[in-house]
C-alpha cells in the first residue's frame, strides 16, 4: 500500500513539473525572442527557462525531468496517461492451469462469460505471459453487454493434436461470433499444431481454421505472432471496418493451404505492417469484398496476395476497390463462375526471387479436372504500378483472362523486373487482355487496345 501511494504521489508531481515544464519552455521562447529583437514587453533575459543565470540550474531542472519522465514510463503524460481498464478478468483467476496439458477450455469460457457479460465501458479478458494454456475447439460468442470488449494475449495458445480432435467439429478451433468493436493486442503467440493435420488430412475441408472471426463489426487485432495453423490462420468473414496490424504468421513453405489472412464477405478492411511467411496466400480475398488496404506487409515464403477463387462452382463473386502498396515479395509463387472484380492496385511492391511476379491467372485449377468455362468473373481497372525487383522464370507479366469475358483497363506503368539470373530475359504474354503499359520492363505489348 505504501509502495502505491508513493507512486500515485510521484505520478502527480511528474504531471505538475511536465506542466511547469511547458510552461516554462514557452516562456523561454519569448524572452529568447525580445532579446533577439530588443522590443517588446521590456523583459530581460534571464537564461534558456527564465528562471536564472546558472547553467547548472538548467542541468538539474532537466535531468529530474528526464527521471522523472523515465519513471513514469512515456513522455510528458500530460493528457495521453494510459487508460486503465476498470474491470478485468484473469483466465488464471477462473481456474486455469497454462500448463500446456491441461484443457483449459472451460475457464477460458468462464473468464469469457463473466467479460462479455459485463455492464462496463470496455472491460478486458487477460491471459497472462509465461502461461501456455491448451484449448480445445471453443466459440467465444457475442453479442457482449458492453460496446467494446478487450482481450489481451501475452502467453501461448497451443491445440490439441490431431488425434485429439475425434468426434469434434473441424472447422473452426478459436471462434468469435457476433461481437462489435473486439480489440485484441499483445505479443502472445497462437500455435495450431498443424504439423500432425497436414499428414493425416490432407484435404482442407477436413481441417479446421486456427482463428476464426465472424460478423464482427469494428474488429482490431494487433501484435500476435501465429504459427503452424491446421489450415488457415486467420479467417475474417462477414464483417466490416476491420484493423489487423503488425501479425506474423509463419508456418513451412511446404506445409498446405495454410493461407495467413482469408478476407471473405467483408468491407472496410486494413491490413497493415505485418509479416506472412505460409504454404499457400499470405492474404486471400474472397468474394463479395470491398474496400480494402493491404499496406507494408512482407509476404514470402508463400503464394503472394491473391484476389480469388472466385465464381468457383457457379457462384456469383464481386470484389471492388482493393489496393496493395508499399509491399515486400519474397519467393513467393504469386505477386481466379461469375461476376466481377474491379478497381484493384498493386503499387510501390519489391521483388526478391519471385516465381510469377504479376499474374492474372482465369485458368487456375489446383486440383485438375478444370475447364475454360463459358461464364467467368469479368476483371477491370486493375493497376500495377512502381515494380521491382527479380523473377525465378522468364516470364514476370502474364495476363491470362477468360475468353469468355476478358480483362479490361488493365495498366502496366513504371515497372522494372529482371530475372534473377544474369542474361536471361524477362517477357510478358496475355491472354484476352485488354489495357497499356508506360515505362515498363518487360515492355507488355501483348495488351489489346
Amino acid at each position: 500500500m505504501q509502495h502505491r501511494l508513493l507512486a500515485m504521489l510521484a505520478s502527480h508531481v511528474s504531471d505538475l513539473l511536465g506542466r511547469i515544464y511547458i510552461l516554462i519552455f514557452v516562456l523561454s521562447i519569448f524572452t529568447n525572442v525580445n532579446a533577439a529583437y530588443g522590443k517588446a514587453f521590456n523583459v530581460v533575459n534571464y537564461g534558456a527557462i527564465g528562471v536564472g543565470k546558472s547553467k547548472d540550474t538548467w542541468k538539474i531542472f532537466t535531468t529530474f525531468m528526464v527521471l522523472s519522465m523515465a519513471y513514469r514510463g512515456s513522455s510528458l503524460q500530460l493528457s495521453l496517461k494510459p487508460r486503465a481498464f476498470d474491470y478485468y478478468v484473469n483466465v488464471m483467476n477462473m481456474g486455469a492451469a497454462g500448463d500446456g496439458k491441461t484443457d483449459d477450455s472451460q475457464a477460458f469460457l468462464k473468464a469469457w462469460a463473466a467479460v462479455c457479460g459485463a455492464r462496463k465501458s470496455e472491460p478486458l479478458l487477460v491471459i497472462p505471459r509465461g502461461k501456455t494454456f491448451l484449448l480445445y475447439p471453443i466459440t467465444f460468442r457475442g453479442p457482449c453487454s458492453s460496446s467494446s470488449v478487450n482481450i489481451q494475449i501475452w502467453g501461448n495458445i497451443v491445440a490439441p493434436e490431431y488425434s485429439a480432435w475425434k468426434g469434434k467439429d473441424v472447422q473452426t478451433w478459436l471462434l468469435f461470433d457476433s461481437i462489435n468493436w473486439l480489440k485484441i493486442n499483445g505479443n502472445g503467440q497462437i500455435d495450431g499444431r498443424g504439423e500432425s493435420w497436414w499428414k493425416n488430412a490432407y484435404s482442407p475441408y477436413n481441417r479446421p481454421s486456427a482463428l476464426t472471426f465472424n460478423n464482427c463489426n469494428n474488429l482490431r487485432v494487433n501484435g500476435l505472432h501465429h504459427v503452424n495453423s491446421q489450415r488457415n490462420h486467420i479467417s475474417v468473414t462477414g464483417s466490416k471496418s476491420v484493423v489487423l496490424s503488425h501479425l506474423t504468421i509463419t508456418a513451412p513453405d511446404s506445409s498446405p493451404n495454410t493461407d495467413g489472412i482469408d478476407l471473405d464477405q467483408s468491407s472496410n478492411v486494413i491490413v497493415k505492417d505485418c509479416t506472412i511467411g505460409t504454404g499457400d496466400d499470405c492474404i486471400a480475398v474472397g468474394t463479395e469484398s470491398f474496400n480494402f488496404i493491404f499496406n507494408r506487409i512482407t509476404c514470402g515464403p508463400g503464394h503472394g496476395i491473391s484476389i480469388g477463387s472466385l465464381g468457383a462452382r457457379g457462384t456469383f463473386a464481386r470484389v471492388k476497390n482493393i489496393q496493395v502498396y508499399d509491399s515486400i515479395f519474397k519467393g513467393t509463387t504469386n505477386g481466379g463462375g461469375s461476376g466481377f472484380a474491379k478497381n484493384i492496385t498493386f503499387d510501390k511492391i519489391h521483388l526478391e526471387s519471385v516465381q510469377n511476379p504479376i499474374i492474372i491467372d482465369q485458368y487456375y485449377c489446383p486440383y485438375g479436372n478444370c475447364q475454360n468455362q463459358t461464364s467467368a468473373v469479368r476483371l477491370s481497372d486493375i493497376t500495377y504500378h512502381r515494380f521491382r525487383g527479380t523473377s525465378v522464370y522468364p516470364d514476370a507479366v502474364i495476363l491470362s483472362c477468360s475468353h469468355t469475358t476478358g480483362c479490361y483497363n488493365v495498366r502496366v506503368r513504371d515497372v522494372k523486373i529482371q530475372n534473377s539470373k544474369r542474361g536471361v530475359v524477362s517477357k510478358a504474354s496475355c491472354i484476352n487482355a485488354y489495357g497499356d503499359s508506360l515505362n515498363s520492363y518487360p515492355a507488355v505489348d501483348c495488351l489489346k487496345r
